[in-house]
């Protein structure tokens, strides 16, 4: 095996170069069609979910379809694009290909990237932020309709195709887009020095705007710094309250530890004293974590009992790929 490392439901493709960054790796045809086995191995004889949403017939037809693409020399990011395409198939948000951390390594300290953030509202782009020193005519909340060429009609078809998300659900595959918009384009598009984007202004006139691609280090983030607090309460006017859960995990705050469940209960205890009548539970960007948490969560909110799960369901109890993996997560029988 040369260029993939295997997770329980998790992929990870190591790219050694992407455009720009000098001579990009060339994989040979025996290479490709080796880590192609696993890669497709790994995922029939261990995923319990491969054809919940896509039946055996498509799921092969899409491995087919790889298999019959790996004929002479490719280069990492064009077998990681092959790959991406096959994982969003199986519409598992908990599966997933990416560039190795040393390939983002690159990307963020010799790549040029788009220094704006977008937002994406019912299938449309708007830009958001300058994370630059340039200065634009394009304000925030106007329209982006195209970036050197391409619509976001078909960027956000693109980004359906690649990204993995949970059943038919969209929602997650958008944010996905939203969140990591520069990166993916260097990943799935291209890295071009500059990108001209065409966008509505306030009168909806079509306009143009060319935005200088700058390296990472330049880009000047305007974004909230993300709270390294897990749980937090906010009182509101009128007998309400705002829970935010940021993770189901346990934290630290500098150097105190910080256990889930005691927080969780305290922060009940200060609800409940406070005689709050309507409560909002913010799990805006949560993480996950440890699926004990999710539920403890839930049971402040039911006086009846319930269940977790229905089922825990593995594939099979021995595994051929495991010896690829370097998973120790995995509990297996």
């Amino acid at each position: 095996m040369n260029n993939i490392s295997f997770y329980f439901l998790l992929f990870i493709l190591s790219l050694s170069s992407i455009p720009g960054f000098g001579q990009e790796t060339i994989l040979s045809e025996k290479e490709l069609k080796q880590d192609f086995e696993i890669f497709r191995g790994a995922l029939e004889e261990m995923h319990p979910g491969l054809y919940w949403y896509s039946s055996r017939d498509e799921m092969a037809a899409a491995f087919d379809l790889v298999q019959a693409s790996l004929k002479g020399g490719m280069t990492n990011l064009e077998f990681f694009r092959l790959l991406s395409k096959v994982i969003s198939k199986i519409r598992c948000g908990h599966t997933w290909v990416a560039p190795s951390e040393f390939t983002i390594e690159r990307i963020m300290k010799k790549g040029p990237l788009l220094p704006i953030e977008v937002k994406i509202i019912e299938e449309k782009a708007y830009f958001f932020k300058n994370n630059s020193m340039q200065m634009l005519t394009i304000d925030p909340c106007q329209q982006i309709l195209k970036g050197i060429g391409f619509s976001i009609d078909s960027i956000e078809t693109l980004s359906r195709e690649v990204h993995p998300g949970d059943g038919w659900t969209t929602t997650g595959k958008d944010k996905t887009l939203e969140r990591f918009f520069n990166l993916f384009y260097v990943l799935h598009i291209g890295q071009p020095d500059s990108y001209m984007l065409t966008y509505l202004d306030h009168n909806n006139v079509i306009k143009q705007e060319e935005v200088k691609a700058v390296l990472a280090k330049e880009i000047k983030s305007t974004s909230i710094e993300r709270e390294d607090v897990n749980i937090s309460v906010n009182f509101l006017e009128d007998q309400k309250a705002v829970l935010s859960v940021r993770s189901f995990n346990n934290w630290k705050e500098g150097n105190k530890k910080r256990k889930f469940l005691k927080e969780l209960r305290k922060a009940f205890v200060e609800i409940e004293s406070a005689n709050i009548e309507k409560l909002i539970i913010d799990l805006r960007n949560n993480s996950g974590g440890v699926e004990k948490f999710g539920l403890a969560l839930c049971s402040y909110l039911t006086q009846e009992q319930f269940h977790g799960y229905k089922q825990i369901r593995f594939k099979n109890r021995k595994f051929q790929y495991r010896k690829y993996s370097k998973t120790s997560g995995a509990v297996l029988f």
